[in-house]
């Protein structure tokens, strides 16, 4: 198991808890391409807050963020950075600058016929840059 998002209905109040074990034990391209990893990531941070919302609240704040640096690798301040940016365009464009030239390369020579896409419409983008994927 690679993450457990535990929503507990207790006498007086509903609370969260997500852990991150490492990365997803189902999906290659997260791991081997840490800009998969982030998006999928953020995928998992997203849907506890969906649940937080719905709740009395998270019992271990800073999960995210702990994450981040552990699995995705990120350093202390690109993980927080990353974590105040709400919209898609933002996460994706500060994500692309920060991974370096190696990851970005291995990001557009995925092929997501056979890869998950963790990025919503980065295999249309990928095809472009390179209609011919070698991963």
């Amino acid at each position: 198991m690679s993450y457990c998002i535990n929503v507990s209905h207790l006498e007086k109040e509903i609370v969260v808890t997500v852990k991150i074990f490492g990365t997803s034990e189902e999906f290659k391209s997260v791991r081997i391409s840490q800009f998969q990893c982030i998006g999928w990531l953020l995928g998992i941070f997203d849907e506890a807050q969906r649940l937080i919302a719905r709740s009395d609240g998270l019992l271990n704040p800073g999960y995210d963020q702990e994450a981040l640096e552990r699995v995705a690798k990120l350093s202390p301040d690109e993980a927080t950075r990353l974590l105040t940016l709400t919209t898609l365009n933002d996460r994706f464009e500060y994500v692309w600058d920060i991974i370096g030239e190696r990851e970005r390369e291995m990001a557009r020579d995925m092929d997501f016929r056979y890869f998950d896409n963790f990025w919503p419409g980065f295999d249309a983008y990928s095809l472009i840059w390179n209609p011919n994927p070698s991963l």
